[in-house]
């Protein structure tokens, strides 16, 4: 795993013209804990890094670096669409039929969009 928590702790500090003091007392911690975290001698815990992340406006993927996964919304749809689209996730991930002809699953699949779409004209 790479280590980037602590120089994005020193890079944001920086950014606010922040010593490693200032940070430490809106933390509520020492100057030598703040250098441990930017040097990473010591793991930033949970609840530190929530408030890090208050404090300098950030997300906690932003920090950490995470990406946001992909997301498709389903407020506003019926459970029936709900039920459908879920269906459609799980046969790309994991294919019900390897052949060119249809599996059972995969023409129930296409039969509720068809239905889905032909209600909604």
């Amino acid at each position: 795993m790479e280590h980037y928590l602590g120089q994005k702790l020193k890079q944001l500090r920086k950014s606010r013209g922040w010593s490693q003091k200032a940070l430490a007392k809106k933390l509520n911690k020492g100057t030598s804990t703040i250098s441990d975290y930017e040097t990473e001698a010591h793991a930033i815990p949970l609840d530190v890094l929530i408030s890090i992340a208050a404090i300098f406006g950030v997300s906690l993927n932003e920090l950490t670096n995470l990406k946001e996964p992909d997301a498709i919304s389903l407020k506003d749809l019926t459970p029936f669409q709900v039920e459908t689209l879920v269906a459609l996730r799980n046969e790309f991930l994991s294919p019900t039929n390897q052949s060119s002809n249809l599996s059972a699953q995969q023409m129930q699949i296409l039969h509720d969009i068809i239905k889905l779409f032909s209600q909604s004209s």
